[in-house]
């Protein structure tokens, strides 16, 4: 019968002592491979959003927005795994620009 040492071992293994190691390679977990599409369509909502705030005296306010790298990273990534999706996030900036240069559109 195993009383409660059998139980307790501060190495966390019975067998001569050695601590296991985690098997490699072996998760329950997905792996990362970026954002979700979910989490894509959050940004370019929120990047339109914000876009159509910018008006003809923000230019400078919307070049700095569009060349902040995590924007630009994030434009990327959008581009890359959803075109479809890049291409409303590119007209929203198009629409900004031509805001901000006061071009009627």
């Amino acid at each position: 019968m195993l009383d409660e040492a059998d139980y307790d071992h501060p190495e966390g293994d019975r067998n001569g002592g050695e601590r296991r190691e985690p098997e490699r390679g072996r998760s329950n977990e997905a792996p990362q491979n970026g954002p979700t599409d979910a989490q894509l369509a959050d940004f370019v909502e929120g990047a339109i959003t914000d876009l159509k705030q910018f008006g003809v005296p923000d230019a400078r306010e919307l070049e700095s927005y569009l060349a902040d790298a995590n924007f630009q990273r994030r434009a990327n990534t959008v581009r890359e795994r959803n075109p479809k999706l890049f291409q409303n996030l590119d007209h929203a900036i198009g629409m900004a620009k031509a805001a901000v240069d006061d071009v009627p559109f």
